[in-house]
């Protein structure tokens, strides 16, 4: 029967007479004999159990992957080539992601600035717009003051609150509004034009003296003479009353 190598043994019966000699007994009562521990270092087989497990696992592993391989019906070679493949479509998409991203970008800049450009124009536009209203109005103002010989002084600043310039079929025209800013119409349908407006002023005795008298009533005042009238008004002249009344509706 062949003798196994084992490292204690608690007697030596079983160890053949020519390898006794490799064992030794321990100290104190009891003790086993042990191998020579150089001898017990050289037959141990640990490290090669260890090496031919991993050998064995690697083989296993290596068998799965090629039947995944033979599953696709292709050899490793191929499947590797399709590997590469797709890692090369997958740059190339990963490339059209990062250059529509990019794009993308660009292009929310390109809104941005075209969006505050057309903002800042549109905002030179409205003011040019609003200039444009308020020289066509005391355009229409101040030509109607003049046909009926008023004074532009005086009644400018009254005359033009009430000019409104509207925008009709890309033309600018001049309304007479009224207290609520509403067009007025005249009697026979149509809009109180400027001038309609300035002749009603004429008739108005507040208004009268800020307009050029048509002539001597013969029944006026002597030249130097006191009107009479409120105690104290003698102190104002006529031009005087007229600025301080206008004032006094504003």
């Amino acid at each position: 029967m062949e003798f196994e190598w084992q490292q204690e043994l608690d007697t030596l019966d079983i160890v053949p007479e020519k390898f006794r000699g490799l064992y030794a007994k321990g100290e104190g009562e009891g003790a086993k004999h042990l191998l020579d521990a150089d001898l017990a270092k050289r037959m141990d087989t640990t490290s090669l159990s260890t090496a031919l497990k991993k050998e064995r696992d690697a083989v296993k592993e290596l068998k799965t992957q090629v039947a995944g391989y033979q599953k696709l019906g292709k050899t490793p070679e191929d499947a590797e080539k399709q590997v590469g493949e797709l890692r090369a479509q997958l740059a190339e998409a990963q490339k059209g992601r990062e250059g529509a991203a990019e794009w993308e970008k660009q292009r929310a800049e390109l809104e941005a600035g075209h969006s505050k450009t057309l903002t800042e124009k549109e905002s030179t536009i409205e003011r040019m717009r609003t200039t444009y209203h308020q020289r066509v109005a005391h355009a229409e103002a101040l030509a109607a003051i003049a046909d009926a010989k008023g004074s532009t002084s005086l009644l400018l600043p009254y005359v033009e609150r009430y000019v409104k310039v509207i925008e009709e079929d890309g033309d600018f025209l001049a309304r007479i509004v009224d207290a609520k800013g509403e067009p007025r119409v005249n009697k026979s349908g149509g809009y109180v034009t400027t001038r309609e407006f300035v002749a009603e002023l004429k008739k108005n005795p507040d208004f009268a003296r800020a307009f050029e008298s048509s002539g001597s009533s013969g029944s006026g005042t002597p030249p130097g003479g006191k009107t009479g009238g409120t105690p104290g008004s003698e102190k104002l002249s006529s031009t005087q009353r007229i600025a301080k009344g206008l004032a006094e509706l504003k």
